[in-house]
């Protein structure tokens, strides 16, 4: 438990189980500033973050990932009441970065100003992003506000507001490198999406279907996308691929 203050960044953890980081004060959390990353974690199952507030990385905000296993998943990961703010600001620099979590929740989370993605799974099973408060800054270089890719699949996003999180505020698919795929071998970039109840305005879309093999995209609010409301794309175009298919917009 850690009391309110400013603190530095740069923390690796490896092969901790079962391991809880949070602040004593939820309306005063600690502030973890500046640097490359403020927290990298990897092959921590169990993990829970709560009550932080991480801000000026110039690489990633916060990393968790299986350590480059891809045959062992991280399991059961929570993070809940975080506060993002300003990464990069430009490159592909991640508020959020996950690669390889099964059953991750992250929820009441905000994010504000980064350079690639706010929320970024390469890899991710059965997991929930859930009321979290995602908005674009001017000088970031934001691509995208949530992107599932890489493998990705169960994956449900329920009641988050995206405001002018890039040129894809959801981007629910990608293009990813084929060795960065967990689990290895998958012939989608995401399967198995749910998107409901969500508000999200801004943005050149409001959502870009992108080799996702499955999705219900429902019961959403959009405001004001600048170019199209939707986009249907295919961008792994590897042999045995999926086409994008089964997407149901209601």
């Amino acid at each position: 438990r850690i009391e309110a203050g400013s603190y530095d960044s740069g923390y690796a953890v490896q092969d901790i189980d079962g391991l809880i980081i949070e602040g004593v004060d939820p309306k005063n959390p600690p502030r973890f500033e500046g640097g490359k990353e403020a927290w990298h974690f990897s092959r921590c199952d169990r993990l829970q973050l709560r009550h932080l507030f991480v801000r000026g990385q110039q690489a990633n905000g916060i990393n968790i990932d299986d350590g480059g296993d891809r045959a062992h998943p991280t399991t059961k990961v929570l993070l809940s009441h975080i506060v993002v703010q300003d990464i990069g600001p430009k490159g592909n620099f991640d508020a959020i970065k996950c690669s390889g979590i099964d059953e991750l929740v992250i929820e009441n989370c905000q994010i504000k100003g980064w350079g690639g993605q706010a929320i970024d799974f390469v890899g991710c099973h059965r997991s929930i992003i859930r009321s979290c408060k995602i908005e674009g800054k001017e000088g970031y270089s934001c691509t995208s506000g949530i992107q599932l890719k890489g493998g990705c699949s169960e994956i449900l996003v329920e009641e988050c507001t995206l405001i002018d999180a890039g040129p894809r505020p959801l981007n629910l698919g990608g293009s990813t490198g084929l060795d960065y795929f967990r689990p290895a071998g998958a012939l989608y970039e995401a399967k198995q999406l749910t998107v409901r109840k969500n508000r999200i305005s801004g943005g050149e879309c409001a959502a870009a279907f992108v080799g996702v093999d499955g999705c219900v995209f429902t019961e959403n609010t959009i405001q004001q996308p600048s170019k199209w409301i939707f986009r249907v794309l295919q961008e792994t175009v590897e042999p045995g691929f999926a086409p994008c298919r089964q997407v149901v917009i209601e």
